[in-house]
């Protein structure tokens, strides 16, 4: 009878009229189960009961306390089920079981945001030290499952990149997931305007007669490209592409397209890209919708962008997941050569807000863009030292006149031994922006005399 939730209610209610229930029910256990909205609830619940509460009253079970770690890109080999596992972990950590979370239920814990509270809850009540040991650990069993050698395309339809805080998440999702390039739609930029992130290069085309549109692409600055000039056959109201190297000095050409609704979309730029790219991903909100992306409707751009995969044999990427919620529709595409097809790794569409549509990344195995080749001078400092071993003074440094002339060549001879012992070298680095040797030291002689 009690476990009517109403009656349920009633009588918890009844012997606690200040709490804030959220929820409330019996299990198979016939034990009470209540969620509270905070812990000054959870005390006052805590607190005895009537003793006729319930007709029998009531005890309070003494539950153990359990708390949880969520580890992402655990190596696959690791076998959480192994009773030697179990065994190790229990012993050393206190870890009394362990689960492998697939993809799906991971993305829903992501969506939840139950990561953040496992991980809050486990450093609350566990000491840095044994968390950091814990980490130090499992860090000799995991491994993520995109290697060094692969590609990831960040895409966005930002509606508007004037926004500190929009560009904010937006850095703060590239350093989480590690972004080599990053296609953004609806920029609202018009030429003047500044646009920067740090770590990339920015390629834009921006909307010039009205407001909005606009298109980006930002390429890490480690990354070796060359900007493809604007398509002179589009009619698409943006598009930007640019040259990467990949592998044996081939070329993959990456294109961002924004088609706004409005917008028909020009199947001639699409037939012209697979015509003079070999290798080209596109990515971009072209407001196409097909049953072949998983959308019940259909509408005109869609049968024109299906009509161009058919005919090209290329590959649509994306997973079953919308990137515009609002319309329940997928929209935001990746779209590859039937070449690179067999180098895709996976597309997720993340739940992050950071504007109407979700971002997407798309994964790409087994390439390695061609790193960008910096040239410094670089001193061979131990020639250096020895030329300037072998140098003497010309005059004595008795009469005080003397000592300018004698400063001016002590410099003269550390700028000769430096255009001796310097030369040029080129380097590829994963680093952006780095800092060069300064060109000369002429600054110096009016300073450091003696």
């Amino acid at each position: 009878m009690l476990k009517s939730y109403v009656k349920l209610f009633n009588e918890i209610k009844r012997c606690k009229p200040n709490s804030k229930i959220l929820n409330a029910y019996i299990n198979s256990k016939e034990q009470l189960i209540i969620k509270t909205e905070s812990e000054e609830d959870l005390d006052y619940i805590n607190r005895p009961w009537d003793s006729r509460a319930f007709e029998h009253g009531v005890s309070k079970l003494q539950v153990e306390s359990k708390f949880y770690l969520a580890i992402y890109d655990v190596k696959t080999t690791f076998d959480v089920n192994d009773k030697e596992n179990k065994k190790f972990m229990s012993d050393q950590y206190n870890i009394s079981n362990m689960l492998r979370i697939n993809q799906l239920t991971m993305t829903l814990l992501t969506y939840l945001n139950w990561f953040k509270i496992f991980l809050a809850q486990f450093v609350q009540k566990t000491s840095s030290k044994n968390f950091q040991m814990i980490l130090q650990t499992l860090h000799l069993t995991m491994k993520c499952k995109m290697t060094t050698n692969s590609l990831k395309i960040l895409h966005i339809n930002i509606h508007s990149s004037n926004s500190d805080t929009k560009i904010l998440q937006l850095t703060r999702l590239i350093q989480i997931f590690k972004i080599d390039i990053i296609s953004i739609n609806e920029t609202f930029l018009k030429p003047n305007d500044p646009f920067s992130l740090p770590g990339f290069t920015i390629v834009r085309d921006d909307r010039l007669q009205s407001r909005g549109g606009g298109t980006a692409l930002c390429i890490k600055d480690s990354i070796e490209f060359h900007e493809i000039p604007r398509l002179c056959s589009a009619t698409h109201e943006n598009i930007v592409g640019v040259n990467i190297t990949i592998g044996k000095n081939e070329k993959l050409a990456i294109f961002t397209i924004y088609s706004s609704p409005s917008t028909v979309l020009n199947d001639e730029t699409l037939h012209f890209i697979n015509s003079h790219f070999p290798k080209f991903i596109i990515v971009g909100d072209l407001n196409s919708k097909s049953k072949t992306w998983h959308f019940i409707k259909e509408n005109t751009n869609g049968e024109i962008l299906e009509n161009f995969i058919n005919a090209s044999n290329c590959h649509v990427l994306n997973c079953e997941k919308p990137t515009f919620p609002r319309g329940n529709s997928i929209i935001d595409l990746t779209i590859c050569s039937p070449n690179m097809d067999d180098f895709f790794h996976s597309h997720k569409v993340l739940a992050d807000k950071i504007s109407d549509h979700q971002p997407t990344i798309t994964s790409f195995k087994n390439l390695i863009p061609r790193k960008k080749l910096f040239t410094i001078n670089k001193i061979d400092w131990a020639k250096f030292d020895q030329i300037l071993k072998v140098k003497k003074g010309a005059h004595a440094l008795d009469p005080p006149l003397n000592i300018d002339t004698e400063a001016d060549k002590i410099i003269a001879d550390i700028l000769d031994a430096i255009n001796k012992t310097t030369k040029l070298c080129n380097f590829t680095t994963t680093a952006t922006h780095p800092i060069p040797i300064p060109e000369n030291l002429e600054t110096l002689s009016s300073r450091q005399k003696m």
